[in-house]
């Protein structure tokens, strides 16, 4: 005897065509479920694929607004540098105004001393 009939009593029969049935079932239930799976495993990985794309933008955008920022703080220290040069320059040239002034006022006064003198002498020779 090469093969061998395993007999079964018809209702254990019964029993493991439900079984076998209900196995394939629950088969059929797990593919369609890792199918499912592996379409939301496929979404998620072009999900991942665009956030990745947006956030290597969003690095550029914001290392080009780090150059922006870099380049307009050193335009403005160039700036400031500049307008305290011409602060200093405005400064020093009041000074030298004021300078001016005080000497002026100071010759001013003289004149006006000489003048007084010249005044009065002329009043004394105009009263002689």
């Amino acid at each position: 005897m090469s093969h061998r009939q395993l007999f079964c009593p018809p209702d254990e029969s019964e029993d493991i065509k439900q079984i076998l049935a209900h196995i394939e079932e629950q088969c059929e239930y797990q593919c369609i479920r890792v199918e499912e799976y592996q379409y939301l495993l496929k979404d998620m990985k072009k999900e991942l694929e665009k956030v990745s794309e947006q956030k290597k933008k969003i690095m550029k955008d914001l290392m080009k607004l780090e150059l922006d920022m870099h380049n307009l703080l050193q335009e403005t220290a160039t700036q400031t540098e500049w307008k305290d040069g011409e602060a200093k320059d405005l400064k020093r040239h009041i000074r030298n105004l004021e300078g001016q002034l005080k000497e002026c006022q100071s010759l001013c006064l003289e004149n006006e001393k000489v003048i007084q003198k010249k005044d009065e002498a002329l009043s004394k020779l105009i009263r002689k």
